[in-house]
């Protein structure tokens, strides 16, 4: 029998700011050091349950985020953030089959304007795609983004570029007849294993994003991704395109990734591509309340990327109510519709 399950989200974010943390003064002749420090969290909760029978699943906590930024002066920056992983616990068996990680997700120093209209970043640091990407779509509570290759870590395909990693970020933008946004950019030099992994043999990874803003609302943004492991394995391409509109509050948006793969030089090459679209529509409440529709269509099974192991089709459709600034909650339906490489159906599920 099938079900749909049903979500509830909340995203809870708290701030405690000092404007002079700590502050210090020096011996006679010299500056007085004064530092502005900023905590702060992110909770992630949800209960999910079928709409066909009766059944109380429960809740769950699926991320939790614990942030302490400082800052110097108006150059110098940094910022700590921790990542609390969710715990999945079997009744049955009465085991944890993923404990409680509390995770370094972030840790760096940054410096604003040494160049104009610029910010450099050194440490473990958010990718530029995926920090273009988290912002477009914005719901990320939800699940997963379209470059992690679907909703669900367990139904996914292998992400296509990593989120957090070690290495040195140039974020900036070009002003130019008379329009600030005109051209925006992103390059960064990564060890190219994530955040949670410590350098390895193979060589460094490049990343870079573009963004133009031709018009008012409209954002076109492309991404190239190469990485170059040891010898034995062939480089790693990914590119992607994004368009984003926001008109009155609304936005659409369309995205597109490409993936060329080898497992070794001599292995023949696998092709992928993860298409995605959303919109999200304000309606009229007394409460600020939007709907939520976002479609991906992407290729390969739950461990690859290949255009030869078939294909799904992802989607989200709810709604979202936020009553105060700092929360909000969601309710919301999502299905994945499996199919073989010839198109024929292979399964479908509610998540």
């Amino acid at each position: 029998m099938r079900k749909t399950s049903l979500f509830a989200s909340m995203l809870a974010c708290f701030l405690v700011a000092s404007p002079a943390l700590a502050s210090t003064t020096a011996g006679e002749g010299e500056q007085a050091t004064v530092t502005q420090t900023k905590l702060g969290g992110e909770l992630f909760t949800n209960y999910a349950a079928p709409t066909t029978g009766f059944a109380l699943p429960g809740f769950a906590v699926t991320r939790a985020r614990i942030f302490a930024d400082v800052r110097y002066n108006d150059t110098w920056s940094g910022a700590i953030i921790t990542n609390v992983s969710g715990l999945t616990y079997d009744s049955k068996t009465k085991t944890t089959t993923q404990p409680n990680v509390l995770d370094l997700e972030r840790a760096f120093v940054q410096a604003e304007n040494l160049l104009p209209n610029t910010r450099l970043q050194m440490g473990m640091i958010e990718t530029p795609w995926f920090e273009y990407e988290a912002v477009a779509w914005g719901y990320r509570m939800l699940g997963l983004l379209p470059d992690a290759g679907g909703l669900s870590p367990d139904r996914r395909g292998p992400s296509i570029v990593t989120f957090y990693d070690y290495g040195l970020g140039l974020t900036g933008h070009v002003p130019a007849l008379n329009n600030p946004n005109l051209v925006s950019y992103s390059l960064a030099v990564l060890n190219g294993e994530g955040y949670n992994h410590v350098k390895s043999a193979a060589d460094m990874s490049y990343e870079g994003r573009l963004t133009l803003s031709p018009l008012p609302g409209l954002e076109l943004t492309g991404m190239v991704h190469r990485a170059h492991p040891t010898a034995d394995i062939a480089p790693v391409n990914r590119e992607a395109a994004l368009a984003v509109y926001h008109l009155g509050g609304a936005k659409v948006a369309f995205e597109g990734n490409w993936v060329q793969d080898q497992t070794s030089a001599s292995s023949p090459e696998t092709n992928g591509n993860i298409l995605g679209a959303w919109v999200i529509v304000p309606i009229p409440a007394p409460l600020p309340t939007e709907l939520i529709l976002r479609g991906d269509r992407i290729t390969g099974n739950q461990t690859t990327l290949d255009a030869n192991q078939g294909f799904r089709y992802e989607t989200i459709a709810g709604l979202a109510v936020t009553p105060v600034k700092g929360v909000r909650f969601v309710l919301d339906n999502q299905n994945i519709d499996y199919h073989n490489a010839d198109g024929t159906p292979n399964g479908n599920e509610d998540i």
